[in-house]
């Protein structure tokens, strides 16, 4: 495990938020040939415990404590401006994490992360409060079969969590649980991989790009309304990716023919390889761009102006 960055040199502290309030910190320290931690409770004193080792053993086991107290729900909160590039937060990831399942609130008070196991057969959703420590899981899923949780990205509000399940867009309220469907492919998991698409949310969290269920692209706004919808339906081109600018005016579509991208002999005829752009408020098609390469991610620049792009095998961006 690398601390560099949240250390105080051969040292760190731990937190973890009290059932009953308050923390319980755990800390840990490097002292010539052993280690020494302390544990204790806001306002308690410490327990104190040192332990000699051998010279080549220190690091060793001053990674697998810090670990072990990680697992254990503690983590490291740094209550001061730390200098560029110094870890603010860190906390562990239960259930191996989920790869991309990760996001920050906009005022970066709350972290979400998703775990799973199993085949995975069960997914959920950590909520952790970086001011208090408190983690709480808001999401559940268990299936017989195969469950994927795909992605999760706080709102605007920072009180939910949009996040995509197998083949639904669900919106998490942090507070209660209660879920709302925002969409379900149904039928249209055919047409939509759902291994290569992903919600997207504008720069203000506002309006979100969601796959639904009769092969519709759909940007929503804050409120679940839908501003617009492109149909995608066709024989032989698929959807592969998608972006929204950071302003939520333009919506970015990646099409690709099934011969471009499988090779299938039925769509071999058809060299369909563009971007199309939308602008959302107006309903209209813009423009659309031909496409050298696969793409495998599409974007926005920050001024609305370029498409940015990840070419097949996450060559870019470009």
């Amino acid at each position: 495990m690398n601390i560099s960055g949240y250390e105080k040199g051969s040292s760190i502290e731990l937190v973890k938020a009290a059932a009953r309030g308050g923390l319980m910190r755990w800390s840990i320290t490097h002292q010539g040939a052993s280690l020494e931690t302390r544990a204790w409770s806001d306002g308690k004193a410490p327990k104190v415990t040192t332990k000699a080792l051998a010279a080549d053993a220190i690091s060793r086991e001053y990674d697998k404590a810090v670990r072990t107290k990680m697992r254990d729900g503690y983590v490291f909160r740094r209550d001061r401006e730390g200098a560029r590039g110094d870890v603010m937060f860190a906390a562990f990831a239960s259930g191996g994490g989920g790869g991309v399942v990760l996001d920050l609130s906009l005022d970066g008070r709350f972290l979400v992360t998703g775990g799973h196991s199993g085949a995975p057969n069960a997914v959920w959703l950590d909520v952790i409060d970086t001011v208090t420590a408190q983690r709480r899981t808001v999401f559940e899923r268990k299936n017989a079969s195969q469950v994927f949780l795909l992605s999760a990205q706080f709102d605007h509000t920072g009180e939910g969590v949009i996040t995509s399940v197998d083949d639904e867009t669900l919106r998490v309220d942090v507070a209660t649980g209660q879920l709302r469907q925002l969409a379900k492919l149904g039928a249209a998991r055919a047409s939509f991989n759902t291994h290569v698409l992903r919600p997207q949310l504008d720069r203000a969290r506002r309006r979100v790009v969601v796959f639904d269920e009769q092969v519709i692209v759909r940007v929503l706004d804050e409120t679940g309304h839908t501003v617009l919808e492109v149909p995608m339906a066709h024989p032989t081109t698929e959807c592969r990716a998608a972006g929204i600018s950071p302003s939520g005016r333009l919506l970015a579509l990646y099409r690709a023919s099934r011969g471009v991208i499988y090779n299938h002999v039925d769509a071999r005829h058809d060299a369909t390889n563009v971007v199309d752009v939308w602008d959302i408020d107006a309903g209209r098609l813009r423009e659309t761009v031909a496409i050298g390469p696969q793409l495998t991610g599409l974007g926005f620049d920050p001024r609305d102006e370029l498409l940015v792009t990840s070419w097949h095998h996450e060559r870019g961006p470009v």
